[in-house]
């Protein structure tokens, strides 16, 4: 191994060629994965600003009821699937869009420019999802 054969080589941590649904599955997943895992905590946050209680009250009125854990997880079904959509596109979006882009460009401004384009399409489109969940659709 020469240092030419190391400078030349690709990152192991970079894909040469990546799949826009591989990347909008995974934004899914991880997106989903941290709303289902962090639900509970906004729910309890949301409670707090709605009665104006502190965080020990609030807890103290849902844990000694059986419906404690449903009622943490109440709205979980919409949220899942804003989130999902929500980061599955801007992964995959941006990555299908950065395969349209000059290959000559820096892979700073690639990223940059399809991150940002993606975030525009994604907020444009999906925001009606998201309004949706904040009135507690179900």
């Amino acid at each position: 191994n020469t240092h030419s054969d190391v400078m030349s080589s690709p990152s192991p941590s970079r894909r040469q060629s990546a799949d826009p649904r591989v990347d909008f599955l995974a934004g899914a997943a991880a997106g989903c994965t941290v709303r289902a895992t962090l639900f509970p905590v906004d729910t309890i946050k949301t409670n707090m600003q709605r009665s104006g209680a502190s965080l020990s009250a609030t807890v103290q009125q849902l844990l000694p009821h059986r419906s404690a854990v449903p009622a943490l997880y109440r709205g979980l079904a919409p949220a899942l699937a804003e989130v999902g959509v929500n980061r599955g596109a801007l992964m995959g979006v941006s990555t299908g869009l950065k395969q349209l882009l000059p290959p000559d460009l820096p892979e700073l401004a690639r990223d940059a420019a399809a991150g940002f384009a993606a975030g525009v399409l994604k907020t444009t489109t999906l925001h009606p999802l998201d309004t949706l969940t904040c009135r507690g659709w179900e």
